[in-house]
């Protein structure tokens, strides 16, 4: 019997903090660089908000936090440049939360949008300049309308373009980690082609070349592939599907 699933919502791999390659440092001069950009707009208070495995960047880049399942996440910056990490979660997971993160301020919850809204009455943010990037893609209905409904008082400012623009822009050490990752690529598919194997499908194959990736340190994979042989063949997903004879 064979059992088709889909993708897994967990993170797979290490779920550590790289201290030597991406170092306090890092985090703090991009929070020196977002400020500046939040002064030019007026922003009092930055939102940056993920709720995805798969999709979370925008607070990643800030505080190194990585959502290992569907749960939402908002980092805030204010302008004199403090920062919080609210999570959603319990409370018995911040002691393993604090062991991949800089930032100190932890706020765990079970809705990040009524912790948020907490956050900015706590801060006398209500009213002012909102920042936010995330929330109205990503943020469940009920509770995005919870705070917009919480916040009628205050401007809100879609800082999308400033997040991306900066994320686009990498420094010396994104550069050399992006160098690091290409190597592993580079080895997995070597040592690919120098086994005596025959995966059958491609998940098989996928098991394979993950595992390798992991053995050389990858905090996470992800794999789509393409047959170009194939009519009307693009990059998927791989699934449960015969590879074809090599040639």
């Amino acid at each position: 019997m064979i059992m088709i699933t889909m993708q897994p919502t967990l993170k797979r791999g290490r779920d550590v903090w790289d201290q030597i390659n991406m170092p306090k440092a890092e985090f703090l001069q991009r929070v020196e660089k977002i400020k500046g950009h939040m002064h030019q707009r007026g922003i009092d208070v930055l939102l940056l908000y993920a709720n995805s495995g798969d999709e979370y960047g925008n607070p990643c880049y800030f505080s190194n936090y990585i959502m290992k399942m569907p749960q939402g996440a908002v980092v805030a910056i204010t302008r004199t440049g403090e920062v919080t990490l609210i999570c959603e979660g319990f409370a018995r997971d911040l002691p393993g939360v604090k062991s991949i993160t800089w930032v100190e301020d932890i706020r765990s919850c079970d809705n990040a949008s009524k912790q948020t809204v907490a956050f900015l009455k706590e801060k006398r943010l209500i009213p002012s300049t909102i920042g936010v990037a995330g929330l109205e893609p990503s943020m469940p209905y009920e509770q995005f309308q919870f705070f917009l409904k919480s916040t009628e008082a205050c401007k809100l400012v879609d800082a999308d373009d400033v997040i991306r623009e900066m994320r686009m822009m990498k420094s010396w050490r994104e550069v050399d980690q992006i160098r690091r990752s290409s190597r592993i690529v580079s080895r997995v598919f070597n040592n690919l082609s120098q086994m005596s194997f025959s995966p059958d499908n491609e998940k098989r194959l996928e098991a394979v070349m993950a595992g390798g990736a992991y053995l050389e340190g990858a905090e996470d994979v992800r794999m789509l592939i393409a047959k170009p042989k194939e009519r009307n063949w693009t990059l998927r997903p791989l699934g449960d599907v015969p590879l074809s004879a090599a040639k």
